[in-house]
């Protein structure tokens, strides 16, 4: 349910128009917990405003443009990935074929990303 959460928040702010187009990947699994700041990229930094910060161990995935946005999330003890995109009301989950291994590798920005994943 924390997971489910903390992808809506995420989405709530990928809607906005402070986010810049590119691919983002936030936090390693050895990371304490990292913080997303928005911000125009010529004058981002830590004192831009927080948009959201990640519990340790969570990574962040995402991929956005003018048309839409994919994201996934996972923590570095979960079995699973989690993941959306802006053309789907559905959550899609991945499992880990080992507990730790980071499968996160997102490069396109609509549903087609998780053709392979299981849609809950």
């Amino acid at each position: 349910m924390k997971k489910i959460f903390m992808l809506s928040v995420v989405f709530l702010f990928i809607a906005t128009s402070s986010f810049a187009s590119g691919t983002l990947t936030i936090g390693t699994f050895t990371d304490e917990g990292k913080t997303l700041h928005g911000a125009d990229a010529a004058t981002a930094d830590a004192d831009s405003p927080s948009i959201g910060k990640l519990s340790s161990g969570v990574a962040l995935s995402m991929t956005t443009n003018a048309n839409g946005y994919a994201l996934a999330t996972q923590h570095k003890n979960g079995s699973k990935a989690y993941a959306s995109s802006y053309d789907s009301t559905s959550i899609y989950s991945k499992d880990a074929t080992t507990v730790g291994t980071k499968i996160l590798e997102i490069t396109k920005t609509d549903s087609s990303e998780f053709a392979a994943w299981n849609r809950m």
